[in-house]
């Protein structure tokens, strides 16, 4: 009847009889919480657990009551609502109070009038839905009181007055954060282990359990880790990721380092793959090589999705190409010939290099440009040397082909053509690289891997303007004796009337050459019988006019000839700047 009792009027008592009167009582509830002792709850290595053993964790335990008398002084509020049915199975709702034990109403007995017939509130209906922050409510199913109810019979509300019962519990979470921000609160009691909290996302992620990794804290949790409460995890779905680091030009494997959003995840094997397990979505990935160095500047953007499949990427290793010179050894005590002895004309070596390791420190940078012209997608590439330092480009073969294919290795077409002032350049031909590739076939990035190889040479020359516009650049090495010399010059302009009616004057004093002896790096003027030594002298000047207007030497102009001539769909390759040779 509540803390202050009821007030009956008009009671009738009439005489000479017994008189009855039927009172309706309310159906008053109390709804409370009583925490676990301390002793019960598992807070550390103090616990008295012994190593390796799981960790107990007690419930907040929820209970209904009929009577004050039988609530204990530790109870506690809750937030969260009670409803049930109540008269003539109306239903009734109440939100708990959170500060102190909830008194809940079913029914109200003085709502019904003296001899009304009516049913009354059904306290089995009772239904309760509590929660705390850090815990997850758990309720008895069955209910407690319709079980009772159902076995016993008789009335619940009046076994209730005697004992109370527990309706549910309150149960210690942790957080799981997983997809594009979700939030699942997860029972520390259901979910001893990690492994445990794993199979409960395998259903909600629709997903494998071994594709399923935790973290806290930014650290991978194994299986058999203890949750704990207040944990914040995170789940991340993964899917395995198999990189294929290939060399761009025959798609030979290459042993490699893996970058994955900048960070170094392993080293490729000899089949040229990687393959781990990493979490689904975009990432960023690049291969670094000891040779080849960080390939793409800009890291590939790939999506790594689920599914069970493997995601492969073929990461092509697209040659970085040097080019360089290296001049011939000269002994220190190695006296200059004197003017009656034979000059060495020893010449300097003209090198292709992939792995600036193998470059030696006195490399020496050249004029000039390389080209390449790939068999297999008829692109044709031309890059400028850089006249200052020593620069690679990169040969974008972006076609992987597979190794089986047949077919001879793109570097294969790489050609050179470069200068200095006072050489002549003398190519191989073919180079060594055409040669290897159709003689042994295999990959040339390999074998260039290895070592470099000379391409060429610089032999020292002496430079010739002819009155009739011929410009000759004259290797000494096999004709600098002035007899060998003019019989060379006269051969290469067609002068029927021998060597002896050649005039050959030095351009700086207009003196005749006299022997015995052709000096490096001359300049000469020659005229034929009826040419003017004049008209050579104006050419020769009109020569440097014009390599003064294009800011140096002309590299096109003085010194090799280049069979390629049609530039039509040449792509221009940039420099690697960044790959710029540095020796000390």
């Amino acid at each position: 009847f509540g803390p202050d009792g009821r007030e009956l009027s008009e009671v009738m008592v009439q005489e000479g009889q017994p008189n009855q009167l039927e009172v309706l009582s309310d159906i008053r509830l109390y709804i409370y919480a009583s925490e676990p002792e301390p002793d019960d709850v598992a807070d550390g290595p103090a616990d008295g657990r012994e190593p390796g053993e799981a960790p107990t964790f007690e419930p907040t335990l929820v209970w209904v009551s009929a009577s004050l008398e039988q609530i204990p002084e530790g109870a506690v509020g809750l937030d969260g609502t009670v409803k049930g049915l109540g008269l003539a199975g109306t239903e009734t709702e109440a939100k708990l109070c959170q500060d102190r034990p909830t008194e809940f109403v079913l029914s109200s007995g003085a709502a019904v009038s003296q001899g009304q017939e009516i049913k009354c509130g059904d306290v089995t209906s009772l239904c309760v839905s509590a929660s705390r922050a850090g815990f997850k409510w758990r309720p008895k199913d069955p209910s407690p009181l319709a079980e009772r109810a159902q076995e016993l019979g008789g009335s619940e509300y009046l076994r209730l007055m005697e004992c109370p019962v527990v309706l549910g519990f309150l149960e210690p979470t942790f957080r799981v954060c997983y997809g594009s921000g979700s939030v699942l609160d997860l029972s520390v009691m259901s979910h001893i282990t990690v492994g445990d909290v794993k199979a409960t996302m395998v259903e909600e992620l629709n997903a494998a359990v071994e594709s399923l990794w935790v973290f806290h804290e930014g650290k991978r949790l194994e299986d058999g880790v203890f949750m704990r409460p207040s944990m914040d995890v995170k789940i991340v779905e993964v899917a395995p990721l198999a990189i294929r680091v290939l060399s761009g030009c025959c798609g030979e494997p290459l042993l490699a380092k893996v970058l994955l959003d900048g960070n170094e995840v392993g080293m490729t094997n000899a089949s040229g793959e990687l393959q781990w397990d990493v979490p689904l979505g975009s990432h960023k990935v690049a291969i670094k090589h000891h040779a080849l160095g960080t390939y793409p500047r800009e890291p590939k953007e790939i999506v790594v999705s689920g599914g069970g499949q493997v995601n492969e990427v073929i990461m092509p290793a697209l040659p970085r190409v040097y080019v360089y010179a290296t001049d011939p050894d000269v002994e220190e005590a190695e006296a200059p010939p004197g003017e009656d002895e034979e000059p060495l004309f020893d010449p300097s070596c003209v090198w292709v290099a992939v792995d600036p390791e193998q470059i030696p420190d006195d490399a020496l940078p050249l004029q000039g440009h390389a080209r390449c012209a790939c068999p297999t997608s008829g692109r044709k590439f031309r890059a400028e040397l850089h006249a200052s330092k020593v620069v690679p480009f990169r040969l974008p073969f972006d076609e992987v082909a597979q190794p089986t294919t047949p077919r001879v290795c793109p570097l294969a077409a790489v050609r050179v053509r470069c200068g200095r002032r006072g050489f002549k350049w003398v190519p191989k031909d073919p180079t060594p690289l055409q040669a290897r590739a159709e003689d042994l076939g295999g990959c040339e990035l390999l074998r260039l891997l290895e070592c470099p190889t000379a391409f060429g040479f610089l032999k020292q020359a002496a430079t010739v303007q002819c009155a009739s516009g011929e410009r000759i650049v004259v290797a000494l090495d096999g004709c600098s004796d002035l007899p060998s010399f003019r019989a060379h010059l006269a051969e290469a302009l067609g002068v029927e009337e021998g060597a002896a009616a050649l005039e050959l004057v030095d351009a700086a004093g207009l003196a005749p050459v006299t022997g015995p002896y052709i000096r490096s790096s001359a300049d000469l003027l020659c005229a034929r019988p009826g040419e003017s030594l004049a008209v050579a002298k104006e050419k020769l000047q009109q020569w440097r006019k014009s390599v003064e207007a294009k800011g140096g030497w002309d590299v096109q102009g003085d010194g090799y000839a280049d069979s390629e001539t049609d530039e039509s769909g040449t792509e221009q390759l940039p420099l690697d700047e960044e790959s710029a040779l540095v020796k000390s």
